[in-house]
């Protein structure tokens, strides 16, 4: 197969596998910072991530200017969106870092 012809249809596979990923239902965690709270009675925060802010629920304290992970349910920005815990670049296994419960968790999908 001629190596142009190869490098086109592999580009095309690639666009393909990333547009049905990026459009999957499934729970997806990313990386953002806390940029402001927007009513810390009821835990909620505005994140930036990949120059999108959003508004993301938190069952644990969090200060702005903190990495954390955020559960983004069914890969859809719509839904109602969780910090997990921070990040600060330490191990999952490290005992230092704060988790919230899986209690937490469904308490803040209201569940």
């Amino acid at each position: 197969m001629n190596a142009n012809i190869q490098d086109d249809l592999f580009a095309v596979i690639d666009t393909i596998v990333k547009n049905r990923i990026s459009n999957a239902k499934f729970d997806r965690t990313i990386g953002g910072q806390v940029i402001g709270v927007v009513d810390s009675d009821n835990g909620l925060y505005k994140v930036l991530y990949n120059d999108i802010t959003f508004v993301a629920k938190s069952n644990i304290d969090v200060n702005i200017g903190e990495n954390v992970y955020v559960l983004i349910p069914e890969n859809d920005f719509t839904n109602t969106k969780l910090i997990l815990q921070r990040n600060n670049n330490i191990t999952n296994n490290d005992a230092s870092v704060e988790r919230a419960t899986e209690e937490e968790i469904l308490k803040g999908l209201n569940l």
